[in-house]
């Protein structure tokens, strides 16, 4: 028996060690990394396909984007970073820090005009509300969602937000 939990315990420490190597070599990759526009969408990319259960690497992603992010011409990837990390957190029961990103996306959407991301961002806020019954708001939302979409000619954002 304890032969089983010393070699359970070697496992878990080697696969935390792999997992600290992994994310100190994500950091270093961004760190390296050409900031333009190319890169930092190919990173919303790969922000998209990161298990949001591996929280550092999300951070670490999230936060490089959102840094890199300032300028005016750049908006539109922090917007679509904020809504893939609010996506990520919704589809993890984390209302709070969904409803947190997807109201960013919806402000930077409104402010510079980017429809899709607009369109999608109240859908998703939408969402959360019917998820937490209240289906008031959420209609609202979805409501929003629908007229962005129809104005924009975004004809999976009416079939999405027509519940």
């Amino acid at each position: 028996m304890k032969k089983i939990l010393f070699v359970l315990c070697l496992l878990t420490a080697c696969l935390s060690v792999h997992s600290q190597i992994s994310n100190d070599s994500l950091a270093n990759e961004l760190r390296a990394t050409a900031v333009d526009r190319k890169n930092l969408e190919k990173y919303v990319n790969v922000l998209r396909e990161v298990d949001p259960a591996d929280t550092i690497a999300v951070s670490i992603i999230f936060d490089w984007i959102n840094t890199n992010t300032e300028p005016d011409s750049l908006v539109d990837i922090k917007a679509a970073a904020h809504f893939t990390i609010g996506r990520m957190f919704t589809l993890r029961s984390l209302y709070a820090k969904a409803s947190f990103h997807l109201t960013q996306a919806q402000a930077l959407a409104e402010q510079y005009n980017f429809p899709l991301v607009l369109a999608q961002s109240l859908n998703a806020l939408g969402s959360i509300y019917q998820s937490n019954w209240q289906y008031e708001i959420a209609s609202d939302y979805f409501e929003r969602s629908v007229n962005v979409s129809k104005e924009n000619d975004y004809k999976q954002g009416v079939a999405k937000a027509s519940y």
